[in-house]
C-alpha cells in the first residue's frame, strides 16, 4: 500500500478545477481545503491563520488571512495556493519532512497563529496537535 503522501501527490482530482466542478468556489481558500476534506474526510483538519495574527506569511499577504487543509496532522494540502494564487508549486507538503520546513515557514509562517475551523469555531491548532 502506498505511503499517504505519495497517494495526495498523484491524485489528479487536487485541482482546483476539480473543486469547481464538484461545486466548490475555487477562487476561496476555505472552499478548497474544505473540497480537500470532502476527499479525505477521515483525519483532515482545515487550518487557517489571519494576516494581522502571521504578517511573515507569503500567503497572508494578498488576503485578510489564509485557510487550508491538514491531512493526519501531517501533510499540508492547498490547491488554492498552487492553482489560484500561484504562490506555491508544492500541493502537497510534509510537516515533518526537514526538506520543506523551509517553504512551510515562508507560506505559512508562524505555527502558533494556526487555528483549526471545527464547526464554524476557529481552535487553536498547537494546542489541538498536542
Amino acid at each position: 500500500m502506498k505511503d499517504i503522501y505519495y497517494q495526495l501527490l498523484e491524485d489528479i482530482r487536487l485541482t482546483a478545477w476539480c473543486a469547481s466542478l464538484s461545486g466548490y468556489d475555487a477562487y476561496v481558500c476555505t472552499s478548497c481545503a474544505k473540497y480537500v476534506r470532502s476527499l479525505y474526510p477521515q483525519n483532515t483538519k482545515i487550518i487557517g491563520f489571519a494576516s494581522w495574527d502571521n504578517p511573515e506569511a507569503l500567503l497572508s499577504r494578498a488576503q485578510d488571512g489564509h485557510d487550508f487543509a491538514i491531512i493526519e496532522d501531517r501533510y499540508i494540502v492547498d490547491i488554492w495556493a498552487v492553482d489560484i494564487e500561484s504562490a506555491s508549486l508544492h500541493k502537497v507538503l510534509d510537516l515533518r519532512n526537514p526538506t520543506h520546513q523551509e517553504i512551510i515557514l515562508s507560506l505559512y509562517g508562524d505555527k502558533a497563529a494556526w487555528f483549526e475551523l471545527v464547526s464554524n469555531n476557529w481552535i487553536s491548532y498547537e494546542q489541538e496537535a498536542r
